[in-house]
């Protein structure tokens, strides 16, 4: 790619765009190898991703715009994680900021997530930079491996 590259952010569309996310999806979720993501992802079609780019891919939402009895019409994040280079940089705040205006925009009730019980540093920026709050516990049963 020739010149310098504005930041931007974006929508992914295409299999080129899901595929060039799969290494931040891959920090997030060590385990996830690339033929089980693009398995997964096509079992998957209400999901839906943004992304920021720097240059380069800097961070990314994977999300779903859901309807349930207590939160109504919705949006919940899946998965959110920042190239481990660039955290704190401000790219994560940036992209929640655009998935906050688009739920905004499309009149949301509200944007749900989970976030694992040792993840300090996430809660600390849901709760103090963004502005969420803990509503609710989260349990889950494995029934089958």
């Amino acid at each position: 790619m020739k010149g310098e590259m504005k930041m931007q952010i974006k929508m992914l569309q295409t299999e080129e765009d899901w595929q060039a996310v799969y290494p931040l999806i891959q920090q997030l979720r060590p385990h996830l190898t690339e033929d089980r993501y693009f398995e997964l992802l096509k079992q998957m079609p209400t999901y839906q991703g943004l992304v920021i780019m720097d240059g380069a891919l800097k961070a990314f939402i994977g999300f779903e715009e859901c309807h349930n009895f207590y939160n109504e019409r919705h949006i919940f994040v899946h998965d959110f994680v920042t190239n481990e280079n660039d955290r704190s940089k401000g790219y994560g705040e940036m992209l929640m900021e655009a998935l906050i205006t688009h739920a905004k925009e499309y009149q949301f009730a509200c944007i749900a997530l989970e976030s694992g019980i040792q993840r300090y540093d996430a809660h600390r920026f849901y709760e103090t930079k963004m502005g969420f709050n803990k509503w609710c516990y989260s349990f889950r049963r494995k029934v089958f491996s």
